[in-house]
């Protein structure tokens, strides 16, 4: 179990270079910027930050080596399944 409190920072740099390409990209290509596509990448840019928070917390608690295992064992009995059929 991490040491609370000493957990590594995730830097925030990724996420102004990716919207800044993706808006060039936008106004590069010549697309016409609508509301509903304006209002769908800001909910969609809104749950990707929340789920990430989401999943870093998740990661913080939970020992994923049992995690690895069962996920481990579901994919050999799928795949000697797969094979006899």
């Amino acid at each position: 179990c991490p040491v609370r409190g000493n957990s590594p920072r995730v830097s925030g740099a990724p996420v102004p270079a990716s919207l800044g390409a993706a808006l060039f990209v936008l106004f590069d290509s010549g697309l016409a910027l609508s509301w509903e596509t304006t209002v769908a990448t800001l909910v969609a840019f809104v749950v990707g930050l929340v789920t990430i928070r989401f999943l870093l917390n998740m990661v913080q608690r939970i020992n994923f080596a049992w995690f690895v295992v069962i996920l481990g064992l579901v994919i050999l009995i799928s795949a000697s399944l797969q094979a006899l059929i």
